[in-house]
């Protein structure tokens, strides 16, 4: 990932404020899971003020953006130990066959058995962790568009 480029500006009380001028990753939330991770921006997508601000991709606060699923579907994988995001015919490496089906006492398996009697994922979330990218909703505020020029 890209540094974080920065500008620094004196406020009142002789404090600083750091203004991001380029940001490709951030913090997001799975809400209906309880799950928080950081992953990388790919791209802005819908901007309900101003198109001009999804056509330089500029983010603002409420801008929908497309981030990478995979930060989302690890966490998924180890937590409810079922697939997410695999195709129906694909087969899975033998690497990610080892972490779903390793080895675990009565205590665990009993665990991921309740966990997986909740583990509904909406068809289009599915969809979209076929993808590898997911929609998502950037809920921070970042500095103005005017301020980062």
């Amino acid at each position: 990932m890209d540094v974080v480029t920065t500008i620094c500006s004196t406020t009142r009380g002789g404090n600083k404020k750091y203004r991001a001028l380029r940001i490709d990753q951030g913090n997001f939330s799975w809400g209906s899971e309880c799950c928080t991770r950081k992953t990388r921006i790919i791209d802005v997508v819908y901007n309900a003020s101003n198109n001009e601000l999804v056509r330089t991709k500029t983010l603002v606060k409420n801008a929908i953006v497309v981030i990478d699923a995979t930060p989302f579907r690890q966490w998924y994988e180890t937590y409810y130990a079922l697939p997410i995001g695999r195709r129906k015919t694909g087969k899975l490496t033998e690497a990610e066959e080892a972490v779903l089906n390793k080895k675990r006492s009565k205590k665990v398996v009993k665990k991921y058995k309740s966990r997986q009697k909740h583990a509904k994922v909406e068809q289009a979330i599915e969809e979209q962790f076929q993808t590898g990218r997911i929609l998502g909703k950037k809920e921070m505020s970042f500095p103005r568009p005017e301020a980062t020029k």
